[in-house]
């Protein structure tokens, strides 16, 4: 009989560990998608203060490439999308925000980057705006569902 205990304890300890193993992967997803603002502040930083300069390159755009690797457009869009959040939404900087929120629900980047650029549409009213918005920060919806919102939006707008 406390071999059969034993052995049910045992069989418990795999489902434990499982589920201490998805806790850490709800957690790592969240810090995945929220990873970017650090290197978009920190890129925004140095293209602001042109402090490539002091490194030896001529160009923002030349540091970016050369020294960490990046492609040109992903950093200038990290770079405008760090600026957007912070002006625009710096509920989504905080800790707090991110910590309140289940994994799918935390928006990435690029859905942050398509409510930056809708942001810049001028047929685009104030209540869609706020629409896709919504769909953004309490349901995390993901980018490219996000773009076809936006042109469905545009066209019933014409």
């Amino acid at each position: 009989m406390a071999q059969f205990s034993q052995q049910t304890i045992d069989k418990k300890k795999p489902d434990i560990n499982a589920e201490a193993l998805r806790l850490e992967l709800v957690e790592y997803a969240k810090n995945f998608k929220v990873s970017w603002v650090h290197l978009g502040q920190a890129l925004y930083s140095v293209s602001r203060d042109h402090l490539y300069q002091a490194w030896g390159y001529d160009k923002f755009e030349d540091y970016v490439i050369r020294e960490l690797g990046l492609k040109k457009s992903f950093a200038l869009k990290l770079v405008k999308t760090y600026f957007f959040v912070e002006q625009e939404e710096p509920v989504y900087l905080k800790e707090e925000f991110r910590e309140g929120k289940e994994a799918a629900a935390v928006p990435g980047h690029e859905a942050l980057d398509v409510l930056r650029l809708a942001r810049r549409r001028t047929e685009l009213n104030r209540e869609y705006y706020v629409k896709l918005r919504k769909a953004i920060f309490e349901k995390g919806k993901e980018a490219s569902l996000v773009k076809k919102d936006l042109t469905a939006m545009i066209k019933e707008r014409k």
